[in-house]
C-alpha cells in the first residue's frame, strides 16, 4: 500500500518547489499472526547484491535472513559467546563481495560471515578504554578498514561538560586508529548523581548527532539535529569535504507534546526530574537520515505527537531538496538500494516489531 500526506505539516514555502515521490509496500513481516518470524527488537538491516535481506534481532540475539520477496531463509548465529554466536548483536553491514559483518556490543567484537555459507570466517575484538569510550555501533566497511563509533559513558565524579561520540577506523588486523576520524556532540541527557552513581535519561526533545557511512563515495555523513545541516567527512583525514543546509524551521513543542512525555513517566520522582529539566522550545529538526546507494540523503523530519505520518525529505547530491515522501510515523528506513527501501516499524495496536520493504517510484 502507498502512503499519502494526509496529516503532514510540511512548510508550504518549500513544498511547492519539489515533487512528491511514492513508496509502494512490497511486503511486511513480523506484525501479523502466523508470520514466519516474530521479532523481539529490530536494531539494523542490510541487503546483499542478490536482494537478500539480513535483519538483526538484538533481543533474540540472532540475524534473520530473508529472500527479496520476504520469505524467511533462516537464522545466522545463536545465543552464546563462541564463534558465530551473539550476546548483543547491534549492527550488520555487507561488503561489495557480500561478506557479512556483524558487531556484537556485549562481546565487543566484529564477526565476519562467508557470503555463501554464512559461516563465521574471521573475528575482530573491538576494545574500549577511558579515552575512546565504549564501542556502540558499526558504521560501515571501507577499503581502509571498519568504521566504529564510540560513545562516552557517564562517569561518576566527572565534572559536567559536553560529551562526545567519536568515530575510529579499525584495520583488518583489528588495530584501532590512535585519533578519531570524527568527533560529534553526544545526545542530550538529564543526569542525576546519587550514592556515588549516576542516573541518566534522555532529555525530552533534546538534540543528538547522527553519523552514517556511504559506500557510494566513501564518505562519512554527519549532522546534529538542532538544524538540517549535513557535513560530508573524508575518512582519510577527517576534513569536511562539503556541507548541505536546508533553511527549514523546527516545529514548536506543543502542550500535547509535553503532556505525552510526562504521562509516560514511570514514577513521581522521574516526573519531577523531567519537569525541572530545561527542555528545548522546539522539536529537533530531524529524527534520523540515511544515504541511498546513488548518493541521495533521505532525512526523516521530527513530527508532532498527534501526527500519523512522517515526512521524509530527499536531498540531492548538490544539497538541493529534490523530493518529499511520506511514511507511517513508526517506520524507520535503514537501507535504500536499487530503487527499493527497507525499514522497520512497530505495530501501533500490538506493539510487534516488523520488517517492511517498499519500491520507490
Amino acid at each position: 500500500m502507498g502512503c499519502g500526506p494526509s496529516d503532514t505539516t510540511t512548510d508550504p514555502r518549500y513544498q511547492r518547489r519539489v515533487q512528491d515521490i511514492g513508496l509502494t509496500e512490497i511486503f511486511r513481516v513480523g506484525d501479523q499472526e502466523g508470520d514466519v518470524a516474530l521479532f523481539g527488537e529490530v536494531s539494523d538491516i542490510d541487503v546483499n547484491s542478490r536482494g537478500e535481506i539480513f535483519v538483526i534481532d538484538s533481543r533474540e540475539k540472532s540475524v534473520y535472513a530473508f529472500t527479496e520477496e520476504g520469505r524467511r531463509m533462516g537464522a545466522i548465529g545463536r545465543d552464546g559467546a563462541g564463534p558465530g554466536e551473539f550476546a548483543g548483536p547491534i549492527s550488520v553491514h555487507i561488503t561489495q563481495g557480500d561478506s557479512l559483518y556483524v558487531f556484537d556490543r556485549m562481546l565487543m567484537r566484529v564477526s565476519v560471515f562467508d557470503p555463501s555459507t554464512f559461516t563465521v570466517i574471521r573475528v575482530f575484538s573491538v576494545s574500549d578504554n577511558f579515552s575512546r569510550g565504549s564501542p556502540s555501533t558499526l558504521l560501515g566497511i571501507s577499503e581502509q578498514g571498519v568504521l566504529v563509533k564510540y560513545i562516552t559513558p557517564f562517569y561518576p565524579g566527572m565534572p559536567d561538560g559536553p560529551r562526545y561520540d567519536r568515530v575510529y577506523l579499525m584495520d583488518y588486523q583489528g588495530n584501532i586508529s590512535s585519533d578519531p576520524i570524527l568527533r560529534v556532540l553526544a545526545r542530550d541527557f538529564i543526569t542525576t548523581t546519587s550514592g556515588g552513581g549516576i542516573s541518566a535519561r534522555p532529555l525530552p526533545f533534546g538534540r543528538a548527532s547522527v553519523v552514517r557511512y556511504s559506500p557510494y563515495n566513501g564518505r562519512l555523513y554527519a549532522g546534529r539535529n538542532n538544524s538540517i545541516e549535513i557535513n560530508l567527512i573524508s575518512i582519510a583525514d577527517g576534513s569536511t569535504v562539503k556541507s548541505f543546509q536546508l533553511a527549514i524551521p523546527n516545529m514548536s513543542i506543543t502542550d500535547f507534546d509535553r503532556d505525552s512525555i510526562l504521562s509516560r513517566a514511570t514514577s513521581e520522582i522521574v516526573r519531577q526530574r523531567l519537569i525541572s529539566a530545561e527542555w528545548p522550545s522546539s522539536h529537533p529538526a530531524f529524527e534520523t537520515f540515511l544515504v541511498s546507494d546513488d548518493g541521495l540523503i533521505w532525512l526523516k523530519r521530527t513530527m508532532p505527537s498527534p501526527s500519523v505520518n512522517a515526512e521524509w525529505l530527499i536531498i540531492g547530491k548538490t544539497g538541493q531538496l529534490s523530493a518529499i515522501t511520506y511514511l507511517p510515523k513508526d517506520v524507520v528506513l535503514e537501507v535504500i538500494k536499487r530503487n527499493k527501501a527497507y525499514g522497520h516499524g512497530t505495530d501501533l495496536s500490538t506493539g510487534a516489531p516488523y520488517l517492511v520493504s517498499y519500491v520507490v517510484k
